[in-house]
């Protein structure tokens, strides 16, 4: 069983000021390390110039947030020399409609009455929640099926006590008879639908790994390493609903609103009153 809420993306730019590489500026140091830890090179000191000052602008988004104390930490990644215009377009999904958008996959969730929901809950710490998991960097805007064979993998694994470890490319090379486009962007009803009308069963990521790009599909019934039955979605703006699946039913599946830079590091630490 898996289960989905949707939320729409949206996008940010940030601009670029057209100026000289300042080798001796506040970050010319951390530039270097940062440099050297993600293995990053250029072709032109022109395209580092332009990469250097992107990377001062979002380092200075980061020390200036940290320094508010708020509810999370933000950190440098192995994405700060990217605006956030390149960001979306390298690694955040395509989401593809169809002339079947109204289709319902699934059935609605119904919160059950007076259920007692937990006042926190981790996944992660019941074992059901795989390993972080990356797209790679071929713009392959895959997320649609990262986020549908996780959910599939944790369901799995709530049900069966086992975690499994499943094919995101088997959905992005066999679900294009579905409405989805490979490395150019899908949906998760879409990938809900061909799992479903394919048996209900995706095969392992050990006989059918990651390639970050579109193949010909070579799904094979024999190496399925989970199956499902059913789909619930949850109503759509729906908080309290979307509270009592995580709390009581397990990971749920959400696109992100990712306006914000993507430079969070740790946990979010907040308080909330049910």
């Amino acid at each position: 069983m898996a289960l989905l809420s949707w939320i729409v993306f949206m996008n940010a730019v940030l601009l670029v000021r057209a100026e000289p590489l300042d080798t001796e500026g506040l970050f010319a140091e951390e530039w270097r390390l940062w440099k050297g830890e993600h293995k990053i090179t250029y072709q032109s000191s022109e395209e580092e110039g332009k990469r250097y000052l992107i990377w001062q602008d979002n380092m200075k988004y980061i020390n200036e947030h940290n320094a508010k104390n708020l509810s999370f930490t933000l950190r440098m990644n192995q994405f700060g020399d990217l605006t956030s215009e390149e960001y979306s377009s390298i690694y955040t999904c395509h989401i593809v409609s169809n002339e079947n958008s109204d289709e319902v996959i699934g059935q609605k969730y119904n919160p059950p009455r007076d259920a007692e929901l937990p006042y926190s809950i981790d996944w992660r710490k019941k074992n059901v929640v795989t390993y972080v998991k990356s797209q790679g960097e071929y713009r392959c805007h895959s997320c649609y099926a990262f986020s549908t064979v996780g959910s599939i993998e944790s369901h799995h694994a709530i049900s069966t006590g086992s975690r499994v470890r499943l094919s995101e490319q088997n959905v992005i090379d066999c679900s294009t008879g579905y409405g989805n486009a490979g490395c150019n962007g899908g949906n998760y009803r879409n990938t809900f639908k061909y799992i479903l009308e394919n048996g209900g069963g995706i095969d392992t990521q050990n006989y059918y790994p990651y390639k970050a790009m579109d193949k010909t599909c070579r799904y094979n019934s024999a190496k399925i390493g989970a199956t499902i039955s059913g789909v619930y979605y949850i109503q759509s703006k729906s908080e309290s609903d979307l509270k009592s699946a995580v709390g009581l039913v397990g990971p749920v599946i959400v696109s992100i609103d990712h306006r914000h830079k993507s430079f969070q590091a740790g946990n979010i630490e907040s308080s909330y009153s049910y």
